[in-house]
């Protein structure tokens, strides 16, 4: 009844005491854990997920979130590059305007070019759309050649049948880095995010979570593509 009212909690220190009955926190990263029936699962999480660039993201709304408090204050202005003001909630255009600017200008920075572009042979030709593969990327096609290039920009990473992070600008960035608090168990966070940018423009393509001590595939091949 409590949850189904909306009242349950959203941050470790506030399932202290009693309130919720006893707290247990499995050590390490067992696969399964029995669990009695009408347990609660808190499951803390700082994730990639989201579509599309943060960047892109209309400030307004962003301000709405953060007088909701679905996001914070310092999310809104690291990620989402609004600057919002704390009293009134309302959004700073042109210091957003400037932010966003010095975001994208630090991801081009930042970011290791993994693989050259792979450049087409005759870039003077005309360069016709064949689909819409992601919300950033699309195929062209010039004759018999097919790219994979950006739809803001028009940069060429790589053929169709390429992994195109392999040509992107990639950066690392560490868990704690983004987390507002750290673990309930207070142990450090084994993940961390790869995040792959347009080298051409520095729009954010893709965002993914990685454990190295998992393994895996770093660089995850997510996006295949079969043309005849």
């Amino acid at each position: 009844d409590r949850v189904r009212a909306g009242n349950y909690p959203t941050r470790p220190d506030e399932v202290t005491g009693d309130d919720w009955g006893k707290v247990y926190i499995p050590e390490g990263a067992p696969g399964r854990v029995p669990l009695p029936e009408f347990t609660l699962i808190c499951d803390y999480v700082a994730s990639g997920g989201g579509f599309g660039d943060p960047l892109d993201r209309e400030p307004e709304a962003v301000a709405r979130d953060a007088k909701s408090g679905a996001t914070s204050m310092e999310i809104a202005r690291k990620i989402y590059g609004v600057v919002i003001d704390p009293d009134s909630f309302s959004v700073d255009i042109l210091r957003t305007e400037a932010l966003r600017r010095e975001i994208q200008e630090q991801r081009l920075k930042a970011g290791k070019l993994l693989r050259s572009s792979t450049r087409p042979k005759d870039e003077g030709r005309a360069w016709k759309r064949q689909i819409r593969i992601h919300e950033y990327l699309e195929i062209a096609q010039n004759g018999g050649e097919r790219l994979i290039r950006c739809i803001r920009c028009g940069y060429f990473f790589c053929r169709p049948e390429e992994n195109y992070k392999h040509y992107s600008l990639k950066r690392i960035v560490g868990l704690d880095q983004i987390a507002v608090r750290p673990l309930p168990s207070q142990e450090p966070y084994l993940g961390r995010y790869h995040e792959y940018i347009c080298p051409g423009c520095g729009t954010l393509l893709q965002v993914d979570v990685f454990c190295p001590a998992l393994g895996g595939e770093e660089d995850l091949w997510d996006l295949r593509i079969d043309l005849p």
